[in-house]
């Protein structure tokens, strides 16, 4: 992790993570749990590829190549709406709660041509 912003009136934390490195959820986690603060939810933003994968809606991460689940929700059906006829890449912002594992909910996107 790089660029760690800790706002405590908040009770959140921002960081990067160093180009091409994967994003590791458990230790993302037990980095957050290591400074004394439990984790409730991840949001992340990626520039990713909308795909199937094992039949079910998964974003590719452009940079390593992981695969991140997604939860059925509108924003996914708005994002594969946008994304009819066009290449399917796309920033997005998700959400993974504690609790649901490496499953994340689309907050929102925006289309690229990247």
């Amino acid at each position: 992790m790089t660029d760690v912003a800790v706002s405590l009136r908040k009770a959140e934390a921002e960081f990067s993570l160093k180009p091409g490195a994967r994003l590791e959820i458990e230790a993302i986690r037990r980095q957050i749990r290591s400074y004394g603060f439990t984790p409730t939810w991840l949001e992340f933003t990626v520039r990713a590829e909308l795909i199937a994968h094992e039949g079910k809606p998964t974003l590719k991460l452009l940079e390593t190549g992981q695969l991140i689940r997604l939860v059925e929700n509108p924003q996914l059906d708005a994002l594969r709406k946008a994304l009819a006829g066009r290449t399917a890449k796309v920033v997005v912002t998700a959400v993974i709660s504690e609790g649901e594992g490496e499953v994340a909910t689309i907050k929102s996107f925006t289309l690229t041509d990247m």
